[in-house]
């Protein structure tokens, strides 16, 4: 309460910092801010899913080679892989994530290599109206 967190935060954190006991023997191993920050952060690369794109190279090498000797957009890669069952599905990830992921800058292709990806435009965020009809005062 003394310093504005909950006691099960306080013990967490505690528990980060302090390294187990090797033997009975001797003293108990002290309380380390830089320990408890480290297996903090070791935690949480842990905690999130891993991209799916990491678990299958050999498929987006060969959808990256498609695309760009024959030309061929992400989505016939991703339909040409499933029909002719070239890969498992283990293997493979979705045309959505394979667009997401060259959004991001995950993949060898770059955003200006898609053929309709400039045609479009991204959203916006809406603003809100600024001639908005106002009908008098509120009751309230």
């Amino acid at each position: 309460k003394e310093i504005g967190c909950s006691p099960s935060t306080v013990t967490n954190e505690l528990r980060r910092g302090t390294p187990p006991r090797k033997s009975n023997k001797g003293r108990k191993p002290g309380y380390s801010a830089k320990r408890g920050e480290a297996v903090y952060k070791a935690n949480r690369k842990h905690s999130r899913r891993s991209h799916r794109i990491s678990h299958c190279p050999g498929f987006l090498c060969w959808v990256v080679q498609q695309f760009k000797e024959h030309k061929w957009s992400l989505d016939a890669c991703v339909g040409y892989a499933r029909l002719h069952s070239l890969f498992s599905a283990d293997e493979m990830v979705c045309t959505r994530t394979l667009y997401n992921e060259v959004w991001a800058g995950n993949l060898d292709l770059s955003v200006t290599e898609l053929p309709e990806a400039l045609k479009r435009k991204r959203h916006k965020e809406s603003k809100p109206r600024e001639y908005k009809k106002h009908y008098g005062k509120d009751i309230t």
